[in-house]
């Protein structure tokens, strides 16, 4: 992980496109949270613990995730601008059945 500098930058609009505000704010209290802070440290400069690049994109696009009982909740956004952090998407991902049944054998 990268050290945290002794001075954050100032924090950066963070701009939401098409509805993933709706779909956050749809989050269970403790996933808006834990996304929340990582988006913050985007914000500012830093990289969250969970802060995984996507590969495939001509821009460098990022994902953060946060694990909960109905399933892993994520957040993609592109931080590269100096204007502001654009949060792309987000959404819960399940864990299908059949999967979880392979993972116990």
């Amino acid at each position: 992980m990268d050290m945290v500098p002794e001075e954050p930058e100032q924090p950066r609009k963070l701009v939401w496109l098409v509805d993933s505000l709706d779909r956050m704010t749809s989050f269970p209290p403790s996933v808006r949270q834990k996304l929340g802070f990582a988006l913050y440290q985007a914000q500012i400069g830093q990289k969250h613990e969970s802060a995984k690049m996507l590969h495939g994109f001509a821009e460098t696009v990022w994902q953060v995730r946060a694990d909960a009982p109905g399933g892993t909740y994520r957040a993609v956004y592109v931080a590269q601008f100096q204007e502001a952090v654009y949060v792309l998407h987000a959404f819960r991902r399940r864990q299908r059945p059949e999967s979880r049944l392979r993972n116990e054998n």
